[in-house]
């Protein structure tokens, strides 16, 4: 009976060992998913300004108002309280939105600099994530924000730079940057720091030809909640931590808009992609109409 036993507790200790070490295979072979490539773009200096000019200019445009009186921010809100809405049902199989708060007074205050934020605002989103986006296999890859002390002067007259995470995002390459309003000679704010972000497009599968560019404009709701904004998607990113840290995982929900034209318009298709910890482990992709 005692050589039973001592047979059957070698081979469950044997079996825990070999997952284990299984597991830690998985995440050191995920450095072959991330094409070296990619990390001299990291250093591209000119990119990371244009980057900011462009989503500046995307901010200002949120900021003001349409022909008909209301901002673009207000637009957008709506959109989202729409579409929160639906998700009730549409969206009752997948991951709920109800948790994301954007109202149009938090929204233009945070895009205004009147919400302190943190400097590690983007950590909650470190690290290599994995999943799918539609048919194809996607890799994500979000480096450690760097921060500047004292914030960097950019090629927009008053903004500075006081943080930025670059990313690899699987067909491109971008940065979140935080942001202020500062007086020229001075470091001090005049406000706090704002959300912006950049991505670049490759011409697949070359990683030196850049093929399309899309700036963006953050909104902090969470440590583990960021909306971004662009001209004519907002996604709601979502982080969700497990007792595992293999298990953790972020989800996308994508909305397509049109809510800078004078004739304002949502597309009632939108996409949800779940992203986790490990390559061979990729959570799902759902489409949903709202």
């Amino acid at each position: 009976m005692k050589s039973k036993l001592a047979i059957i507790l070698i081979l469950v200790l044997g079996s825990l060992f070999i997952d284990k070490r299984s597991t830690h295979a998985q995440v050191e072979n995920t450095r072959d998913l991330f094409p070296v490539e990619v990390s001299a773009w990291k250093l591209a200096d000119a990119k990371f300004e244009l980057g900011i000019v462009e989503a500046e200019t995307l901010r200002e445009r949120i900021l003001s108002k349409s022909p008909s009186g209301e901002t673009y921010a207000k637009r957008i809100c709506d959109a989202i309280a729409k579409c929160q809405v639906s998700g009730k049902t549409v969206l009752a199989d997948g991951t709920s939105i109800a948790r994301f708060q954007v109202s149009q007074d938090r929204l233009i205050g945070q895009l205004n600099g009147r919400q302190p934020l943190e400097a590690d605002a983007f950590s909650g989103f470190d690290g290599q994530w994995f999943g799918r986006w539609d048919q194809s296999e996607v890799n994500h890859d979000w480096h450690p924000i760097e921060s500047f002390l004292p914030p960097k002067q950019t090629q927009v007259e008053g903004v500075y730079v006081s943080g930025a995470q670059y990313a690899w995002i699987g067909n491109g390459f971008g940065w979140n940057y935080l942001v202020s309003k500062r007086s020229s000679g001075t470091q001090k704010a005049e406000r706090g720091d704002y959300v912006l972000g950049m991505v670049y497009y490759f011409q697949s599968p070359d990683f030196k030809t850049i093929t399309s560019q899309k700036p963006h404009v953050g909104f902090y709701d969470s440590p583990t909640r960021l909306v971004w904004i662009t001209d004519r998607e907002v996604f709601l990113e979502e982080v969700f931590s497990e007792t595992d840290p293999l298990e953790n995982h972020y989800v996308i929900t994508a909305l397509f808009h049109d809510l800078f034209a004078d004739q304002p318009t949502t597309s009632p298709d939108g996409v949800q992609a779940d992203y986790g910890r490990l390559p061979n482990k990729r959570p799902g992709f759902k489409k949903f109409r709202w």
